[in-house]
């Protein structure tokens, strides 16, 4: 797993999901999660959660979180929220001082102004002018939501060491090219060093670590826009088609292409209300 910062250019910032999968990461902002189908595994910092269908989680912000699927993709769906803190409105101050012992609400707990809510903001998606309203339904998912948690004084903000800037500075620049001369030049410390940092702290290689961010960032793309996809390979920093189909399929296990055919997302109009999305056979197939 790879801790990196991520930027969110775009907020508030829903996706409807079917690849749950990440890589640890960091971000300023509100991350929701209500998962629709399938079971997956949060983690937060050193402490790992089991979220299973109808359960709904909640990242604080500067928090280390990552996402691991148990149930196969093809069996597998949630809905994401990412949102700055001063949507939160009256709660802003608790979620930049805070955070909660279990940031988990299991389904029976789960109040229905919840899915309400994600499907309000769903059917937002693609209208001209969805924030006001995205803004009252993510306040209200607070509202249903803090009260199940525990929460505690939040420890020391996003960490200055050498690791963390260089997290922050590779994820605002993995698109561009990058090599760990450059990153040497940039904080003026050996390749040798940086080597060791990448392999030793953040537990993988560096050019592994910048491709997996690269692929992390096509996946959605993929999923959720029409964009081509040669346009996303070369946006997400891959030099050519060849290379971005190469190291697509060996973290994925399939092509670009298909990916999307399997993983993209459903048409608004078509896609039924996430209670009746939970009550839907699953169709079997591929993917894991």
């Amino acid at each position: 797993m790879n801790p990196f910062y991520e930027y969110k250019t775009t907020l508030p910032h829903y996706v409807f999901k079917r690849d749950l999968g990440f890589p640890l990461h960091l971000h300023m902002n509100i991350e929701m999660l209500y998962l629709l189908r399938g079971e997956i595994e949060l983690t937060l910092g050193n402490r790992r959660y089991p979220v299973h269908a109808g359960d709904f989680a909640l990242v604080f912000p500067n928090q280390i979180h990552a996402c691991r699927m148990i149930s196969p993709r093809s069996e597998t769906a949630g809905q994401i929220l990412s949102c700055e803190t001063p949507v939160a409105g009256r709660f802003e101050n608790v979620l930049l001082t805070s955070q909660p012992v279990h940031p988990i609400v299991t389904a029976e707990n789960l109040h229905k102004d919840v899915p309400y809510a994600f499907d309000s903001i769903r059917e937002t998606k693609g209208q001209e002018s969805p924030d006001a309203v995205t803004t009252l339904f993510m306040q209200l998912i607070l509202a249903r939501t803090l009260p199940y948690m525990e929460l505690v004084s939040k420890p020391n903000e996003l960490p200055q060491d050498l690791t963390a800037r260089i997290i922050e500075y590779v994820t605002g620049h993995f698109r561009e090219p990058l090599s760990l001369e450059i990153l040497s030049k940039k904080f003026g410390v050996s390749r040798y060093h940086l080597s060791r940092i990448f392999s030793d702290t953040i537990k993988v290689g560096f050019y592994r670590y910048i491709n997996s961010m690269r692929i992390t960032a096509a996946r959605e793309l993929l999923q959720n826009t029409n964009q081509d996809i040669l346009g996303i390979g070369l946006d997400c920093g891959f030099e050519n088609q060849q290379t971005f189909n190469r190291v697509f399929k060996e973290q994925t296990g399939m092509t670009p292409k298909e990916y999307r055919k399997t993983y993209a997302y459903p048409a608004v109009t078509g896609m039924e209300s996430t209670v009746e999305y939970l009550h839907k056979p699953v169709l079997r197939g591929t993917g894991s």
